[in-house]
């Protein structure tokens, strides 16, 4: 298919984006790119357990057990029937968008050989490029394969592209993820404590993520009973869900803060900038990391910021400046960097007004000219 071109010399494409995981990621990026005059059909490969009907307007090209499940044939049926449906229903396009290797990149890859449409590769997170505790076996064999027969791959970090250039000897651009500005926004705490129903006196440090071994948590919940013995008012509000839930709840009975630690689960993206805006300090405590966009979000929303210095982030975030940086699994440094935040108000302000500012820069509008102009480079070196 030939892109149209307006009188300005854009290249008005459609993008067939496909993704697994990510719907909130994916539909801004669609989103962004729609507000840019382009076409964007999403489509999806749906996990057990996700209702068809939570994506309103994509066409659901594959469901099938998730990759932690281990059930190798129910995969690979599920994932035969996925390719089959995915050629019979992409047609058209100029280009394939896919958000990870497995099970899209590869879909991407098909299409690309089946019907000559370019396929771009998104690197979604460390998951990628190294098997971690969810990822399925068929990981390892195919990321060879979709990494180096993708047309174009965007890493998220200096990181992953070198990586990329190391092991596949393939180059890659660079893109982080975007935010919302005007979704997340500081709102006055007190409003948004008093929606939520949390306690307007309490000290609340939040931290968002599936409870998986990477994210850790645990090293944030033993962290935080120190932080509690100081300020016997202080809150660990987590949200999220996952594998580790019943072994931190355990963890937390364990340390006796069980009273201290608020297990609020998985919450409607639509409330959180109430959540972010609730809190009092933002901490994510991963030991591996592609690009967190909840960081993105906490930083949008005014939060003074602790995180792991996990590889490749230093190319966004600076110690000192939009955050404190503490090595990961250091129990104690979270703790003092935790401590320092809650106590120093002038502080806090002087990260809030930085991050509020330099958070402008990965606005979504910002992130869909860039990939926008990725995109025509690819159909150009196509023809």
């Amino acid at each position: 298919m030939t892109p149209t071109i307006d009188s300005g010399n854009c290249a008005h494409m459609k993008i067939a984006m496909i993704r697994s995981r990510n719907r909130v990621v994916m539909r801004h990026i669609a989103d962004s790119l729609s507000d840019r005059g382009h076409e964007v059909p999403l489509y999806s490969v749906l996990f057990r357990g996700v209702d068809k009907e939570s994506y309103p307007g994509e066409v659901v090209v594959g469901r099938f057990p998730n990759w932690a499940d281990r059930k190798r044939f129910g995969t690979l049926l599920g994932y035969g029937r996925y390719l089959s449906k995915l050629a019979r229903t992409v047609d058209d396009v100029d280009v394939v968008l896919v958000r990870n290797v497995f099970p899209c990149g590869h879909g991407g890859v098909m299409l690309q050989k089946l019907k000559g449409m370019p396929s771009v590769l998104m690197l979604q997170g460390e998951n990628d490029l190294f098997n971690f505790d969810e990822a399925h076996w068929t990981v390892d064999r195919l990321r060879p394969i979709v990494v180096k027969e993708s047309s174009k791959i965007i890493a998220q970090t200096s990181y992953q592209r070198d990586f990329l250039e190391k092991e596949y000897g393939v180059t890659s651009a660079v893109l982080p993820n975007g935010v919302d500005v005007e979704r997340f926004k500081p709102i006055p705490k007190d409003e948004a404590r008093k929606e939520l129903g949390l306690d307007v006196s309490s000290k609340y440090i939040v931290s968002v993520g599936a409870f998986l071994p990477f994210k850790g948590i645990d090293y944030l919940i033993h962290a935080f009973t120190r932080v509690v013995e100081s300020i016997p008012n202080a809150r660990l509000l987590l949200l999220g869900d996952g594998a580790q839930r019943k072994q931190l709840r355990r963890l937390t009975r364990d340390l006796k803060v069980e009273d201290s630690v608020l297990f609020h689960g998985w919450v409607p993206f639509e409330k959180m900038p109430q959540y972010l805006s609730a809190s009092d300090l933002f901490v994510h405590p991963s030991t591996s990391e592609g690009f967190p966009n909840v960081v993105l979000e906490a930083m949008a929303s005014g939060l003074p910021i602790v995180m792991s210095n996990v590889v490749g982030l230093g190319d966004y975030f600076q110690d000192n400046r939009n955050c404190f940086f503490v090595p990961p699994r250091d129990e104690k440094s979270l703790e003092e960097k935790m401590l320092v935040l809650l106590r120093d108000e002038a502080l806090v302000e002087e990260m809030r007004e930085r991050n509020l500012e330099d958070v402008k820069g990965h606005d979504w509008s910002v992130f869909a000219e860039k990939l926008e102009g990725i995109l025509e480079g690819v159909m150009d070196s196509s023809k």
